[in-house]
């Protein structure tokens, strides 16, 4: 990419991604679709945000369509196709908020998403948590278990916890980028206060084995 104005442009929605606390995975990969998409543009003659038409959108929508996708045989997915749309859509809302010439984003996908995620029954959930041991990797098996189950979490909040997070005595966890990006309160309470604590108390110190991680949520070498 050559067009200084976009470079700037690319530049300064990933500090306002950082700036509104969007998740580490959506600073790294959104940044890289838009780069995607302002190359486009560039290789098609538009250099500046006013030349931005609905037919370099459609376009372009057309062209990852068609584009073939490096993890499997095929084409890229439709889930991702609209993942690309959504980062355009948030850039011209980027331009919008900083004062600076924004554009209308008004093309849709058609068609449906094919990767629709299941959902566990109760009777699933008992089996998870019967297959935990009382080991040091078991115990962090149930706490994962019960922030995405028994609290509710996504998975983004339960990745961005940390151990100053979970307020035993309060009977609470603070989840501080939730949706929308807006800190909330989970209760927690019965065997789900049970269980992290558990594993913050018998669990977590082994993984940690005297090194420093504010990161709830660890691995078997220590890592958030």
């Amino acid at each position: 990419m050559r067009n200084q104005l976009y470079i700037r442009l690319n530049a300064g929605f990933s500090e306002w991604l950082r700036i509104l606390n969007f998740d580490q995975t959506s600073q790294r990969d959104m940044p890289v679709m838009l780069k995607a998409f302002l190359i486009f543009l560039e290789e098609n003659d538009c250099n500046s945000i006013t030349g931005i038409t609905e037919s370099h959108l459609e376009n372009y929508l057309q062209v990852l369509s068609e584009q073939p996708c490096k993890t499997k045989p095929g084409t890229l997915s439709l889930n991702y196709i609209r993942k690309n749309l959504q980062v355009i859509r948030k850039f011209a809302r980027y331009l919008a908020e900083s004062g600076q010439e924004s554009f209308p984003v008004k093309v849709k996908i058609k068609g449906k998403a094919t990767n629709i995620k299941s959902i566990l029954t109760k009777k699933e959930v008992a089996k998870l948590y019967e297959a935990t041991t009382e080991t040091v990797l078991g115990l962090r098996d149930r706490a994962l278990l019960t922030l995405y189950y028994g609290c509710g979490l996504r998975k983004s909040e339960g990745l961005s916890l940390n151990t100053e997070d979970i307020l035993l005595e309060k009977e609470l966890v603070l989840v501080r980028k939730g949706k929308g990006y807006k800190a909330r309160y989970v209760p927690l309470t019965g065997g789900n206060k049970k269980d992290l604590e558990y594993y913050l108390n018998f669990s977590r110190p082994y993984l940690l084995c005297g090194k420093k991680e504010p990161a709830l949520l660890l691995n078997a070498n220590g890592k958030g």
